[in-house]
């Protein structure tokens, strides 16, 4: 997690909302905690998946109803 104030936030929006993508960032205002970026959960399920895929194979999933694995597949 990156800690960022929300002047940073502010001077350096795209770099942030880019790097939420990754990793939850913390927001700061007079040294006190206001907020957080959090990414979505769909990217936490496809960061899990792709940790996966040395260890499993596509295979294990064509046949699966499950819409948010279909959504990983269709990539």
């Amino acid at each position: 997690m990156c800690t960022i104030t929300a002047t940073e936030l502010k001077n350096n929006l795209g770099k942030y909302l880019d790097m939420m993508t990754r990793e939850e960032i913390a927001i700061t205002k007079n040294g006190k905690y206001i907020g957080s970026l959090v990414p979505p959960k769909n990217e936490k399920l496809d960061s899990f998946f792709n940790d996966l895929s040395g260890i499993l194979n596509e295979k294990d999933f064509e046949n699966s109803d499950d819409p948010k694995i279909a959504h990983i597949l269709d990539k």
